[in-house]
C-alpha cells in the first residue's frame, strides 16, 4: 500500500549494497498476530505477555505542542529561507515561518504566532539575544564514498499520493476507476488534491486487507469510506520532494514492510522484523518488552556509529519511537546514550559530528501525517 518507488539514478553502488544489508539483516518471518491478554499469547510461554489494547485506553499519550500557538522563546537551530527550526523549552524543536525576517542560527528569538498546519505562522519575530554561529565547514569528500546514512521517517503518505503522476513511474495509470462499494462498478478516479487532507485514512491492519482485495487492489475506496483515498499532489504542491525524484533515487516498487498500522513498521525501521505484532500499542509487551534484535545493537557491535534523533522523549516509548521498549537496548547505557532527541541533529550536523548512521523521526507537526501540512 504505501510506496515509496523504482527509479534509480546516480546512487553508488555501495551506497545500495549498504541499505540492502541494513535493511535485509535480521529479517525474521513470523506469522502476523493480534496481541493476546497479559500472561497469554505466543510471548507469554517466555514469560513475557502483552497487554489488552482496552487497557491502554487510560495510558498518556504524547500531546501536541499547542502551547506553542501562544509564543515561544529559543534558539535557532537552521534557517532556511522564510523557515527556521527553533529550540524550545523542554528540547522542542518548533518549525517557524517567518517570511520577511532574515534569522541565523545561534540567535534567541522571541516569536508570537498561530499554530496552524504543523508550522508556528508567526506574527512578531525579535531576536533577543545570542549571537550568530559561524557557518559550517563541509572537507572534500571522496566521490562515491557515502558516510552517513539518514533515515527520515515520516507518516502517512503513499507513492502514489505524492509520486503517482511522476513522469516514468509506475503511479497512477490513465483511465484508473475504483468502485465507491465493494463489488460496485468502477466509478472513483484519482483527482489532483488542492488542499492538505482533511483526515487520516485508514491504514490498520483490517482496512489495509480490505484495500488490497487479495490482489485485485480495488478495495481502497471503500476501505476507507473516504474518496480522499484517490488524491494526489503533483510537483507544483510538493516540489521538494519531486527535486529529490529527479536527483536522486525514488523507487515506486519500494513498498511498507507491513500492511498496517505505525508500530509495526517504525518495528521494522529499528529491526527489520516486527516481531509478528500487527497493531498499535501504548506500552511495550510486558513484563519483558521487545526481545529480538535491533540494528542498534548490531550497530554498535560492528564498532558502526549510530544515534536515533526522536521528536518525542527520547528514552520513552512510543509508537513512532520503539528503541526504548528493547530492554537490551533501553538498560545498556552505551546504547542508551544514542537515544537522543531531535535538537541533537541540528548541533551535531552544524559540528560535523553525525554518526555512520541515524534514523531522524520528526514530531507529528512536522511527520506530514494528515491532517498537518505537507509543506
Amino acid at each position: 500500500m504505501e510506496r515509496l518507488g523504482r527509479r534509480e539514478r546516480r546512487i553508488p553502488a555501495a551506497m545500495t549494497a549498504a541499505l540492502t544489508a541494513l535493511l535485509l539483516s535480521g529479517c525474521a518471518t513470523a506469522a502476523p498476530r493480534a496481541p493476546a491478554a497479559a500472561g497469554g499469547g505466543a510471548h507469554a510461554a517466555a514469560g513475557c505477555g502483552v497487554p489488552h489494547l482496552e487497557n491502554q485506553a487510560h495510558t498518556p499519550r504524547p500531546t501536541s505542542d499547542a502551547w506553542l500557538a501562544h509564543g515561544v522563546r529559543g534558539t535557532v537551530l537552521e534557517a532556511a529561507g522564510a523557515t527556521a527550526a527553533v529550540l524550545a523549552p523542554g528540547g522542542t524543536v518548533a518549525t517557524v515561518y517567518a517570511p520577511g525576517k532574515e534569522l541565523l542560527p545561534g540567535q534567541v528569538v522571541d516569536v508570537a504566532g498561530t499554530l496552524r498546519q504543523g508550522l508556528i505562522w508567526a506574527h512578531s519575530v525579535r531576536v533577543v539575544g545570542g549571537r550568530p554561529w559561524p557557518a559550517p565547514t563541509t572537507p572534500p569528500q571522496p566521490e562515491g564514498v557515502i558516510r552517513h546514512v539518514l533515515f527520515i521517517v515520516q507518516e502517512n503518505h503513499s507513492f502514489d499520493n505524492y509520486f503517482g503522476t511522476y513522469p516514468g513511474v509506475d503511479g497512477l495509470h490513465p483511465g484508473i476507476r475504483l468502485p465507491a462499494v465493494r463489488g460496485g462498478p468502477p466509478v472513483v478516479a484519482p483527482y489532483h488534491l488542492t488542499r492538505p487532507l482533511t483526515h487520516d485514512l485508514g491504514h490498520d491492519w483490517i482496512p489495509a486487507h480490505r484495500a488490497y482485495d487479495r490482489g485485485r487492489m480495488d478495495g481502497f475506496v471503500y476501505a476507507d469510506t473516504y474518496r480522499q483515498v484517490m488524491g494526489y499532489y503533483t510537483g507544483a504542491d510538493i516540489p521538494n520532494y519531486w527535486y529529490y525524484a529527479a536527483h536522486f533515487t525514488l523507487a515506486d516498487m519500494f513498498f511498507a514492510s507491513l500492511q498496517g498500522p505505525s508500530l509495526p513498521n517504525h518495528l521494522y525501521t529499528v529491526a527489520g522484523t516486527s516481531g509478528g505484532w500487527i497493531w498499535n500499542m501504548w506500552a511495550p509487551p510486558t513484563p519483558c518488552g521487545f526481545t529480538f534484535p535491533t540494528f542498534a545493537q548490531q550497530l554498535a557491535a560492528a564498532g558502526v556509529s549510530w544515534k536515533d534523533y526522536s521528536g518525542y522523549p527520547p528514552d520513552q516509548f512510543w509508537l513512532w519511537n520503539p528503541l526504548p521498549g528493547f530492554p537490551a537496548v533501553q538498560d545498556d547505557p552505551r546504547l542508551r546514550r544514542d537515544l537522543v532527541p531531535l535538537a541533537q541533529y541540528f548541533l551535531d550536523l552544524r559540528r560535523g559530528t553525525l554518526p555512520a548512521f541515524a534514523w531522524i523521526t520528526p514530531t507529528m507537526l512536522d511527520s506530514e501525517h494528515p491532517p498537518t501540512d505537507i509543506d
